[in-house]
């Protein structure tokens, strides 16, 4: 298209060689001026902290008070994980219906992380459950498979928007 006009300038002012340069002169400019702009809306990453900002998320409070575990058991091969005490509610709805309970798990004590945002490394994530299928009793069975040691466990609920705070740790030795 650049061509085009440049020709037709060409042609209209075929008699002027001082406005043809001029022309393309201007064209050339405005090319090198519109290219780079093009880039300038690339910025730097931003860090993680950005996105933890509470103002930046859509949809309201995060789920509360903190979800808690009663407790972790051998049950034959599997480790059940008890959550009976959990009231945690979506304050944006005002019940548990629309939650998705989160759990993680670690093999180092967490109380060793080097901070808050650790407890919610996707390295740790176990696996969710919805309130609805959660049933009446609030349990989940896990299979540590081969794993022999101590494990840590703790939850969180999420609403589809927002995680919760963690809950408390409980750990249990697997033979």
């Amino acid at each position: 298209m650049c061509f085009a006009i440049i020709f037709l300038a060409f042609q209209t002012r075929r008699g002027n060689k001082m406005n043809v340069m001029r022309f393309i002169n201007a064209v050339t400019a405005l090319a090198l001026l519109i290219v780079p702009s093009g880039f300038s809306c690339a910025h730097d990453p931003v860090s993680e902290e950005y996105y933890l900002d509470i103002g930046r998320v859509r949809g309201g409070e995060k789920p509360s008070p903190p979800p808690c575990i009663d407790g972790a058991v051998m049950d034959g091969t599997d480790i059940a994980i008890e959550f009976n005490c959990t009231r945690t509610i979506d304050p944006d709805t005002g019940n548990a219906d629309n939650l998705t309970y989160v759990f993680y798990w670690s093999s180092e004590d967490p109380a060793l992380f080097p901070g808050e945002l650790s407890y919610y490394d996707e390295l740790f994530y176990l696996g969710a459950v919805a309130h609805a299928d959660a049933g009446p009793d609030m349990k989940v069975r896990v299979n540590p498979g081969g794993y022999r040691g101590v494990i840590y466990f703790w939850m969180t609920a999420h609403d589809g928007g927002r995680e919760s705070d963690h809950s408390n740790v409980v750990h249990i030795a697997v033979p």
